[in-house]
């Protein structure tokens, strides 16, 4: 030992070993100052490169891939079938809560991703979503939800269309036969993802915004650190995400952009107000949206001021929410000089997150989970989506093993594998 040390060989102490070959019980002599003190040191575990746990890395691996994609319950049942290994829901909970405290320090490691050419944009998106909770989390009220956060920074090409072009790709006809021969559109380049649900002792959600925002603005010094790249901040129009944005992503080159999308539904909500029948609705929004894509959104104000004054109770109530909601958001909606940049107008990328890391995953659940399940799903799941879960989980071996063993394992020339 070290400093000259001496301790002592004590009794044997058997372990459970759990791997994806079966159940075993290791037996290994430790050392130490005596009985009944501390163990200072296991030679058999750091040969073998043991976890803390009793599974091994591979089977934590295996779990963890397959707990992110459906419940608990159906993991287990399958491992059970194909490996003959029974591991109980509790003890995934676990694992799952042990793999996630590695998220933050395997993200604030990764490099910087591969230098892109001059005019590439560096965007950013960032949107909420709803998460069933177990009772004891919402006040007794089983399966109310709680917003999780999702942000996803990305790297793409411009591409330039015309406002006519955008507004006939949004209204073409699902059935139609004769469909246009296909764009070769630029597809977003090191696309990375975080989510996260976490409140404080009086449920407030300031650490959750500041998480996320501090990942954003970090992947962005990563992608733009002279600040020479355009910066695109798309967001549906959540006026608590454009003051955050505006904190953590500032700068001389940042344009900020209305998700077009989201302004489409507010038309249909107005429209569905103002006309008959569906077939007059759609004119009606495909108009007033081909005026917002030509930059003519001060015309649909107008409009919509006209008609909303006669209107009374909800109809007028709906009419002044389309309005606000316009009116507040109107200096991000320059669409068509948005789309003569090359920008991207709609959130696509940020919506599928939502869909992919929260509804796919959490609305499968038989039962809602408590909040600090959901957090460490979301964390994992949102490094899967980033299409890192290899080197995430080379990261989480390396630094188990180095807090548990140090160099004790690397310095033993009779070292083995890692343990699978």
């Amino acid at each position: 030992m070290e400093q000259g040390r001496v301790l002592k060989r004590l009794a044997p102490r058997p372990r459970p070993y759990r791997s994806v070959f079966g159940d075993f019980q290791l037996e290994r002599f430790v050392y130490g100052q005596r009985e009944g003190q501390a163990i200072e040191l296991i030679p058999l575990d750091a040969r073998l490169q043991l976890p803390e746990t009793c599974t091994s890395f591979l089977l934590q691996s295996w779990n963890e891939r397959l707990m992110i994609e459906q419940p608990y319950a159906q993991t287990n049942d399958l491992l059970e079938r194909v490996l003959e290994v029974r591991q109980s829901v509790q003890t995934l909970e676990r694992q799952q809560a042990g793999l996630s405290t590695s998220v933050d320090a395997f993200w604030a490691r990764r490099p910087a991703p591969e230098p892109a050419s001059a005019n590439t944009l560096v965007v950013n998106t960032v949107d909420v979503k709803g998460v069933a909770m177990r009772a004891s989390e919402t006040r007794g009220v089983g399966g109310k939800k709680k917003m999780a956060l999702l942000g996803s920074v990305y790297s793409i090409a411009p591409f330039v269309r015309t406002p006519d072009a955008v507004l006939e790709a949004l209204f073409a006809e699902k059935t139609s036969v004769l469909k246009p021969a296909p764009t070769a559109r630029p597809k977003p380049l090191h696309k990375a993802v975080r989510a996260g649900l976490i409140r404080d002792a009086e449920d407030h959600s300031g650490e959750q915004a500041r998480m996320i925002f501090d990942w954003m603005q970090y992947q962005n010094r990563l992608r733009n650190p002279d600040g020479a790249r355009h910066t695109v901040v798309l967001i549906d129009g959540q006026c608590s995400l454009w003051q955050a944005a505006a904190t953590h992503l500032p700068g001389e080159h940042v344009t900020e952009i209305l998700d077009v999308i989201h302004v489409a539904g507010y038309l249909w909500e107005a429209a569905e107000v103002l006309e008959d029948t569906p077939e007059q609705c759609r004119a009606w929004v495909k108009t007033a949206l081909g005026q917002v894509l030509h930059g003519q959104v001060a015309d649909v104000l107008t409009d919509l001021d006209a008609q909303r004054k006669p209107r009374r109770g909800r109809a007028r109530k709906r009419l002044d929410s389309v309005y606000t909601y316009l009116d507040v958001n109107r200096q991000r909606m320059a669409y068509d000089a948005y789309l003569e940049a090359g920008f991207p107008i709609a959130a696509g990328v940020i919506e599928g997150a939502c869909r992919h890391l929260v509804k796919d995953r959490h609305g499968a659940l038989r039962h809602a989970l408590d909040r600090p399940g959901a957090h460490a799903m979301l964390q994992l799941r949102s490094v899967a989506l980033s299409e890192l879960w290899e080197p995430f989980m080379d990261f989480r071996i390396h630094s188990e093993l180095s807090r548990l063993y140090g160099d004790q394992a690397a310095n033993d020339d009779q070292a083995l594998p890692i343990a699978t």
